[in-house]
């Protein structure tokens, strides 16, 4: 005759169980019913999963500018501090401004000149054209003195093209940050003649972060066909493991996917933003430091949109051949063996995604009780709250007897305690 798998489990730890509960054997409950260790047992609580895909991704900034000289000149005087944080617009660094200030003087000088010039052009155009208007004047001095008039004006202009470039090369000598972020440490330090060109320090932006990840087409394709069988959108939902292991708090959002696959490692590359706020004092920050930093490796947990499942201790699963099961207490306070389809275990907490009902009585404790009884005898039962007593079938307290326990707290690490008779 065949049996179930889970009857092979259950003669096994009953055999290992029986000289341990012995004693409790012989103490049998009025008009034959099991003896007195209580199954313990759980309520299922309605609860939710989330499907996480886990791949490996990177920080990145999304703005990130290296600043550098744009004129030649001595480095007088660095504004900040290695590795603070700096606002745009901030001054970061001074250059020697004697010689571009005088440029820019002898460049007005020039635009003065230019433009007395000018107005002198001015009046010998017109007294020539007075002239040739009372025919007392030729049409070639005239045109000569048109002529000395737009040579003016184009000197007028050069002049004041050169003072415009002065003014910009002496506001080279200030450099300020084009972004807000953190800046990082100097490479020049004062005293040094710059270059053009010469780089100096780096900035990047801080809040918010680019967090880019590859994943495989495979991947891609199976979070596609799970969104769409629920007619749900792509995911777009991500969370962070940080190198630590901790769970990074702020949820992240994919804001865009590549329009090609890698030919080198068949992988689509995605990347998406997330905030990085300063870490509180009260949380073991300064002020002044954040989680995120830039080019860290981190590890992304895309999230899929949440499935309704029940949860309950992961100790009340049993393993078989035939699958996972479970002990389910009916109303009658008879166990019998339920196959579940578990979803997730998280931590000491399994989600249940199929087999079992909010609010049904799950097995949790005393479980040999059920390999020592005759299959469909009623056991007695409790709450994993171990200050109760144990209810017996037909005695108050019982399913369908008045005081009938309406279900009562777990522990609290959401465990049984050990009961005397166990511990033997």
């Amino acid at each position: 005759m065949a049996y179930p798998a889970f009857r092979y489990v259950a003669l096994l730890c009953g055999a290992l169980s029986l000289a341990a509960a012995a004693p409790v054997l012989h103490a049998q409950q009025p008009g034959g019913a099991p003896p007195g260790i209580p199954m313990g047992f759980v309520p299922a609580k309605k609860s939710e999963l989330r499907n996480r895909t886990q791949v490996n991704g990177r920080i990145e900034a999304i703005d990130q500018v290296t600043l550098a000289a744009r004129v030649s000149a001595l480095l007088e005087k660095q504004h900040f501090e290695d590795g603070a944080e700096v606002a745009s617009g901030d001054l970061l660094f001074s250059l020697e401004k004697g010689l571009y200030e005088a440029n820019l003087d002898a460049g007005k000088a020039a635009v003065a000149q230019a433009e007395a010039q000018l107005e002198n052009a001015r009046l010998n155009e017109q007294r020539a054209m007075e002239l040739l208007a009372k025919s007392a004047g030729s049409q070639s001095t005239a045109d000569t003195a048109r002529a000395g008039r737009l040579s003016a004006e184009a000197q007028l202009a050069a002049a004041k093209a050169q003072q415009n470039a002065s003014e910009i090369n002496l506001s080279y000598t200030e450099i300020r940050s084009p972004i807000a972020g953190r800046i990082g440490r100097s490479m020049v330090k004062p005293g040094n003649i710059l270059a053009p060109g010469t780089a100096l320090a780096t900035v990047v932006s801080q809040d918010p972060m680019y967090v880019t990840f590859p994943i495989s087409v495979r991947t891609y394709q199976d979070l596609g066909r799970r969104s769409s069988e629920r007619g749900l959108a792509f995911p777009s939902i991500f969370r962070l493991m940080l190198s630590n292991g901790a769970i990074y708090q702020p949820e992240g959002k994919i804001d865009f996917i590549d329009n090609s696959v890698s030919l080198n490692t068949d992988t689509l590359l995605m990347r998406g933003r997330i905030d990085n706020p300063l870490i509180p004092t009260d949380k073991g920050g300064d002020g002044k430091i954040r989680y995120l930093v830039d080019n860290e490796y981190v590890t992304v947990l895309i999230e899929e949109d949440p499935v309704p499942v029940v949860e309950f201790p992961a100790s009340a699963l049993m393993t078989t051949k035939a699958g996972t099961l479970v002990m389910i207490i009916g109303d009658d306070n008879v166990p019998k063996p339920r196959p579940v389809n578990v979803g997730a275990v998280d931590g000491e907490t399994a989600k249940i995604v199929d087999g079992v009902k909010e609010g049904e009585r799950v097995a949790v404790d005393g479980l040999m009780m059920y390999q020592m009884a005759s299959r469909g005898q009623p056991l007695p039962v409790m709450p994993l709250d171990r200050t109760a007593a144990p209810v017996s079938p037909g005695q108050p307290g019982a399913p369908g007897q008045p005081g009938a326990p309406q279900g009562q707290p777990a522990s609290p690490q959401g465990q049984p305690a050990t009961s005397p008779e166990q511990k033997k």
